[in-house]
């Protein structure tokens, strides 16, 4: 939101111009001058950022103004950014989507003529989405499995809407797939990651150097590897932690980064565990060995960022996975 730039002179003038009109009274019957002062307190809320004089221009359009659901929810736009600016995200979210459904009653809407705000409405449908999307992700990371589905629903219907804006809405069907994997709800969670896959695939064709992009789309086929364990269907798992290294790979210079070879690493290691169940021991013990290498890389990389280092126990796992699997091509042999 673009807050107003005024002189003192002009805040003095808006003030002066904002009292008489209030004092005349004369707007309660002059839709015309009602609206003049519903923009004079519009422009002072900007200003100020005072929400207290957006809910003034809010209550006079709905009160006196005729035709004013296009210019309500210009006024509901911009208290409802004040709102996001003090980090009232819930306020913020409510009043985003009042916005929304006053767009859609404009009379000026149903003729096509609102130009203006329906650039905005992207902004509000954006607003919405991204709200919920971070209610969601954060629910997910809480262990709220349910609350996770239905915020993160609420995100994919309005981030549908919203033009060039696939990378978080693919993080809301990844995140809900998460989610409903973690419930037991394995076909939901298989079809989400499915659809997060496929607007992340595009999006890599486009930034084939975005490194947000490319580590999305891979923990989302990683994922979607793990629901399909969870399935019992192991060699389309293994299939899908491989295109995860892939993903990881595809960065450039990923080698340097600890948080893509400890992801790189960890697909490996699932991959040779989705191998092993299959009694496929020689590919599994090739893949535990890849997994174990970049597990150990990324320990070494991460001393920076003590989150991408890989745990003891998942190290020690590793290898205990890796014995195993010698052990059992050997006594295949």
């Amino acid at each position: 939101m673009l807050w107003l730039v005024l002189s003192a002179t002009d805040l003095k003038t808006i003030n002066e111009s904002i009292a008489a009109i209030e004092k005349s009274g004369a707007y309660k019957q002059n839709s015309a001058l009602a609206d003049s002062l519903a923009e004079l307190y519009l422009q002072r809320c900007t200003y100020r950022a005072s929400i207290k004089d957006c809910d003034r221009a809010i209550e006079i359009y709905e009160r006196y103004v005729k035709d004013s659901e296009g210019k309500r929810a210009k006024a509901l736009m911009v208290k409802g950014s004040l709102q996001k600016s003090n980090e009232d995200y819930k306020a913020a979210s409510e009043t985003y989507r009042e916005a929304i459904r006053s767009i859609g009653k404009s009379t000026d809407w149903e003729r096509g003529r609102m130009i203006s705000l329906s650039t905005n409405l992207d902004l509000l449908l954006e607003a919405v989405g991204n709200y919920y999307l971070t209610t969601g992700l954060m629910a997910l990371n809480e262990g709220k499995y349910w609350e996770a589905i239905n915020d993160l629903t609420s995100a994919i219907k309005y981030l549908k809407k919203v033009q060039d804006y696939d990378f978080d809405l693919a993080k809301a069907y990844h995140g809900r797939g998460v989610a409903y994997c973690r419930s037991g709800k394995l076909d939901e969670a298989i079809a989400d990651f499915q659809k997060a896959a496929e607007l992340l695939n595009d999006l890599v064709k486009k930034e084939p150097t975005n490194e947000a992009v490319a580590y999305e789309l891979g923990m989302t086929l990683y994922h979607l590897g793990n629901a399909l364990v969870k399935k019992g269907e192991y060699e389309k798992a293994a299939d899908y932690y491989e295109k995860a290294s892939l993903a990881f790979m595809g960065v450039p210079a990923w080698e340097k980064s600890a948080k893509l070879v400890l992801s790189v690493g960890r697909a490996y290691v699932k991959k040779a565990e989705a191998l092993h169940r299959q009694k496929k021991y020689a590919e599994a013990t090739k893949y535990y060995e890849k997994g174990i290498k970049h597990l150990k890389r990324a320990g070494r990389l991460c001393r920076k960022d003590r989150k991408y280092c890989p745990t003891k126990g998942e190290l020690k796992a590793a290898g205990k996975h890796l014995n195993q699997a010698k052990r059992k091509k050997e006594f295949k042999e």
